[in-house]
């Protein structure tokens, strides 16, 4: 049997990134490899150290030893995921390690899914261009994301050579696609992420499958890439009074916040992944800031507003484009009436799935 590396970032605590991975890791067992991951945190690093990340305080620790806050709980909720179903190497973290131990022992390296090529926050991390890799294996790439429209200038002629050197390239997003044309990779492909390969019904393999519950507006809210406030509570109040149900924050949650409490959000963020994807699948409608609830919206054909930035990230404009549901979008401070959250689902999933055939068949492809 074939065996396959996959380097991505799983290690923050956030529902998306570490469900892109085990969809990434499934998909490539379902083709017959032996697939193992990463065993990497980018911000824990030596070379997020050189770049002055800052290490995870003892606070911190101690706070996720003893579940202290519900963001600790959930994050300790992902690790049992995690450790439940991913396979995983030993733990690294730095590139001379794991070329040691890693650089040899596959067939294929795997880079993506997510914003692994976000310089922003990886700083051209060598890792996630594969450069540990024996130059005589195959490297590829599925799904990866600059989340950007330009590539630093510092960057490009690292990222020129890597990627030349890749088997196979592909992205999830329109503009990651020019980047890569700027820099000399032409023959990329454009891809569905990694959780949309995965149709609503194998994502139900791991769902509580609870009593539908009664009509509720989802939230998932996340602030690090834009800031959606407090246009995103405009947005809520406006369709809590037109559905007239209740608000619940899966993502996002601030009890402090005097917006939370006078919309009178329920707070789920200590959720696990089966209530993560019971409380989309079972939505009324999703309201989110981010791509991969965005993702999960569409994956589950539920109404959606996608509110992005006024700004170069185009991750949901560019999934919401190709399902032709630009009609789902809000740019930040846009008139709320201009978006439509409720389409015919049919002609969504049918458009979904034929571009999930489309990226499944090129990794098969590429693979062989």
């Amino acid at each position: 049997m074939k065996k396959a590396l996959i380097v991505t970032i799983f290690k923050v605590p956030n529902f998306g990134s570490v469900l892109q991975a085990y969809a990434t890791q499934s998909i490539i067992e379902h083709l017959g490899y032996d697939c193992h991951v990463l065993n990497y945190d980018h911000n824990k690093s030596e070379w997020a150290k050189k770049y002055g990340v800052k290490r995870v305080s003892i606070k911190y620790k101690i706070g996720r030893l003893l579940g202290l806050k519900a963001s600790h709980r959930k994050a300790n909720l992902l690790d049992s995921f995690i450790n439940k179903h991913f396979h995983l190497t030993r733990q690294y973290n730095c590139l001379s390690e794991i070329e040691q131990g890693e650089g040899d022992n596959y067939d294929v390296y795997i880079a993506g899914s997510d914003q692994i090529w976000n310089t922003k926050y990886t700083h051209c991390d060598p890792a996630f261009l594969l450069d540990f890799a024996n130059a005589m294996k195959r490297r590829i790439s599925i799904a990866s994301s600059f989340a950007c429209k330009n590539l630093d200038e510092k960057y490009v002629d690292h990222f020129q050579k890597q990627l030349s050197q890749f088997y196979a390239v592909s992205v999830r997003e329109a503009l990651g696609m020019d980047i890569l044309i700027n820099i000399g990779i032409e023959k990329a492909h454009l891809v569905l992420d990694p959780t949309l390969l995965l149709d609503a019904r194998q994502w139900n393999v791991l769902r509580k499958k609870k009593d539908k519950p009664e009509k509720y507006i989802l939230l998932y809210m996340w602030c690090y890439a834009f800031e959606p406030r407090p246009y995103i509570y405009e947005v809520l109040k406006y369709y809590k009074e037109q559905l007239q149900c209740k608000i619940i924050a899966l993502e996002g949650f601030d009890k402090h916040d005097v917006y939370m409490k006078a919309l009178d959000i329920e707070d789920a963020t200590e959720s696990s992944i089966p209530y993560f994807l019971d409380y989309f699948a079972d939505a009324s409608l999703v309201v989110t800031s981010s791509f991969h609830g965005t993702a999960f919206a569409v994956n589950y054909g539920v109404p959606l507003l996608s509110i992005v930035p006024n700004s170069s990230d185009d991750r949901q404009s560019s999934l919401l484009g190709q399902l032709g549901l630009d009609q789902c979008r809000l740019i930040v401070n846009e008139r709320i009436d201009t978006a439509i959250p409720f389409y015919d689902k049919n002609a969504e999933q049918k458009k979904l799935q034929s571009l999930r055939d489309d990226s499944l068949n090129w990794i098969e492809n590429v693979l062989k």
